[in-house]
């Protein structure tokens, strides 16, 4: 009884099995209507918020409304929120670099930006990168991410090379490197929780990297880059 038990019920989940993977959905493609497996059609629909999604990288919000309710309305408040975000940065960035130097002086967090070592201090003060020279900066971004392109124009005058991890059309960004595409191994080794832009900088004297998530300013990268420079 058990064995006739077990093959119909193999026999039932096989069919439902086979069921769900011939069904078919409609997609418009180039305004004709597409015949693909159901499974797919979302990923083909750009009305659909899974359409957008690129690995474990998720849109920002208000691009998604944007891109799934296309209006000159919609395109106006998505600028809006990213031109909101980068004066609140603005705003809160003095706080946040005087926090991170009183709790280094109190011993509370390690000086890992050396962010109170005289070194440091003099290749900000001094507004210039030739102290950096020998230290190679690889910017890896997604293409659809609006903070990536922000960042972007942070790495102006410095030794970037962007790495784009979707693969949509290659973009170049003015005063940077032409823009390559990032292998498996990189997005598995660098974009480990799914966020973008990661800025990585490695100084080819000392055969050292430093990892930086998210938006940074020049200051913030020139920074943290004088850890790589007061090793040598």
């Amino acid at each position: 009884m058990k064995s006739i038990a077990f093959s119909t019920l193999f026999v039932s989940l096989s069919l439902l099995a086979n069921r769900v993977n011939t069904e078919r959905g409609m997609v418009l493609i180039q305004n004709r209507k597409i015949e693909v497996p159901k499974e797919w059609e979302p990923l083909l629909d750009s009305t659909k918020e899974v359409f957008w999604e690129e690995g474990m990288h998720k849109p920002d919000a208000g691009f998604v409304l944007f891109a799934t309710n296309p209006s000159l309305e919609n395109a106006k408040l998505w600028l809006l929120r990213m031109e909101r975000k980068a004066e609140v940065l603005q705003e809160i960035f003095p706080l946040v670099k005087k926090a991170q130097e009183d709790l280094v002086r109190e011993g509370l967090m390690k000086d890992r930006y050396n962010v109170v070592k005289a070194k440091s201090k003099q290749i900000v003060k001094g507004k210039t990168t030739a102290a950096l020279d020998g230290v190679t900066y690889f910017f890896i971004f997604s293409s659809k991410c609006p903070v990536c392109h922000q960042m972007a124009e942070h790495l102006i005058g410095l030794n970037a090379n962007p790495i784009q991890i979707d693969q949509g059309p290659l973009k170049h960004f003015k005063g940077l490197r032409e823009t390559v595409f990032a292998t498996e191994e990189t997005i598995k080794s660098y974009v480990t929780k799914g966020v973008v832009p990661v800025l990585v900088a490695y100084d080819k004297k000392t055969n050292q990297a430093i990892v930086m998530e998210g938006l940074k300013t020049k200051e913030e990268i020139i920074l943290a880059s004088a850890e790589l420079v007061n090793k040598r």
